[in-house]
């Protein structure tokens, strides 16, 4: 299964914690802006499609979307480490 998050790779790059090392074809599945969800502890969980929650948003009970957040260097590290997956935090 894979994991979706967003990086800030410029900043990285910038910041010089990672190092470019070639180019990566992206998958065709993946070219497309991909289902999350969005919420957390003290609201619902909802999907957030095509970038977007539809209007309010429709409560989701799949524990293994993708959660719509950002990660910085260590957190993508930690994360990759420990094998950590969006069902793990709901």
């Amino acid at each position: 299964m894979a994991v979706a998050v967003f990086y800030p790779l410029g900043a990285a790059l910038r910041r010089r914690t990672v190092e470019r090392i070639g180019r990566a074809t992206i998958p065709s599945d993946l070219i497309a802006f991909p289902v999350l969800r969005a919420g957390g502890p003290s609201q619902p969980w909802m999907e957030y499609r095509n970038g977007h929650l539809d209007g309010i948003g429709e409560t989701t009970t799949d524990r293994n979307l993708p959660i719509s957040m950002i990660v910085n260097h260590e957190m993508l590290k930690e994360m990759l480490v420990t094998d950590w997956r969006p069902a793990e935090r709901w």
